[in-house]
């Protein structure tokens, strides 16, 4: 606050012009501003292998349950979480809302300070106050976990690549997880027949 209060910034901003061409942004300032841009740019591997276990799965908002969480990819193994979710899934159900949930394990005895980088599937929209693309800073005690999530729904049918969530340490790449190709549909062509939803609205009526 004191900092600010010697840049010589207006108290309330005028009005700032934006316009967009494609991917261009031009931004004409109104008054004095402090503008803080952030970009994605390619990182190295890390040299020294840190043993960070990262994890990632799929699950639909509406049926999150508890459970171990599998069908996990990472650069060090699978990753356990106190909150878990069901198997990845095979289709994702075009207008309903699914979420992902990354798993982050320290396992070695010293803290970790890591970024993680998170981007939904491409052709999906995020939901629940998501973004497209956001980067998260991870302070991991030895031998600690941190869950992270992230909401989204698929507005279209078709097949979109996901790139997979990626930790990185002091601007180096230490864990990911394995990229894959997410098929959404407008009707699924598996049907859990136990389920809730299929039996209060599509099960055939049975006489008692």
């Amino acid at each position: 606050m004191f900092a600010l209060a010697v840049l010589d910034l207006p108290f309330a901003a005028d009005k700032h012009e934006t316009k967009f061409d494609q991917a261009q942004m031009t931004l004409t300032p109104g008054s004095p501003l402090i503008l803080f841009h952030e970009e994605i740019k390619p990182v190295p591997a890390a040299k020294e292998q840190t043993p960070i276990l990262v994890s990632q799965n799929f699950f639909r908002h509406s049926e999150k349950v508890s459970g171990t969480v599998s069908g996990g990819n990472s650069t060090g193994g699978a990753a356990h979480s106190p909150e878990t979710v069901p198997d990845t899934f095979s289709e994702f159900l075009v207008g309903v809302v699914y979420g992902c949930q990354v798993v982050v394990t320290n396992p070695t005895s010293s803290k970790q300070k890591l970024d993680a980088l998170l981007q939904i599937p491409r052709g999906a929209i995020p939901v629940l106050k998501g973004r497209e693309t956001r980067s998260v800073h991870i302070d991991l005690e030895p031998y600690h976990t941190q869950t992270l999530e992230y909401h989204f729904y698929f507005p279209a049918p078709g097949e979109f690549p996901h790139y997979p969530v990626q930790v990185s340490k002091n601007e180096q790449l230490v864990a990911h997880a394995a990229p894959v190709t997410l098929k959404a549909v407008a009707k699924l062509s598996r049907i859990d027949k136990a389920a809730w939803e299929y039996l209060s609205s599509s099960a055939p009526a049975t006489t008692c």
